[in-house]
């Protein structure tokens, strides 16, 4: 499903995810450099489960990947790379980004802007769950982000029900093909994913519109 609204539907299921019926959202916005072949496709699934929290499913179809970090928070978006960056709460201008290469790991920081970022490993000793998907070409990755954790970071409770504002991306600074791409567009001249104003609406629902 192409993107063109700032709001896109996730829907909450009281048990584990039925994927089957979970919105999959195309990363079309291609973004600052021409680089980016396009046969390429990337996708985003999000959904949530009652009272744990917000599973991502992030789809690729890039080949050859490149996957040299396999230590948290080392810089995978020299590596392939997909991210999600949330804001969770209105009122705190605060947003997580997470980041992740082939190999499942991750980079995940807390911060109003790019600078002055403290490492979620910092915060908290709860932990994302991260693992391949397996593909037919290029590589997937699924994401679990507990409710605990996000409340255990921002020191208030998080209930994945409602409104976050977020933004997903794909990038490779160092890959053969260097790319960035994005769920919502990006108006800035140069490559620059952390900027917040750009995010879009995600809406947690368990009614169907």
């Amino acid at each position: 499903m192409s993107n063109s609204k700032k709001r896109l539907i996730a829907p909450v299921f009281a048990g584990e995810p039925d994927w089957n019926n979970v919105p999959k959202y195309s990363l079309d916005n291609h973004l600052w450099k021409n680089d980016y072949p396009t046969f390429w496709r990337t996708s985003v699934q999000l959904c949530a489960s009652e009272n744990k929290g917000i599973y991502v499913r992030l789809l690729s179809d890039e080949s050859p990947v490149k996957a040299v970090f396999k230590n948290r928070d080392e810089p995978v978006y020299l590596d392939s790379c997909m991210e999600l960056f949330f804001q969770p709460f209105s009122d705190d201008l605060r947003y997580i980004n997470i980041e992740i290469n082939p190999n499942c790991a991750y980079l995940s920081a807390i911060g109003a802007d790019r600078n002055n970022r403290t490492s979620v490993s910092e915060l908290t000793d709860l932990q994302y769950s991260v693992k391949s998907m397996s593909v037919e070409t290029g590589w997937g990755v699924e994401l679990f982000i507990p409710e605990e954790l996000i409340s255990s970071v921002f020191s208030r409770e998080f209930v994945s029900n409602g409104e976050i504002k977020a933004n997903v991306y794909k990038c490779g600074d160092e890959t053969a093909f260097p790319h960035y791409s994005s769920l919502f567009f990006v108006g800035t001249p140069i490559p620059d994913f952390h900027r917040p104003e750009y995010f879009g609406s995600i809406i947690f629902s368990s009614e169907k519109e």
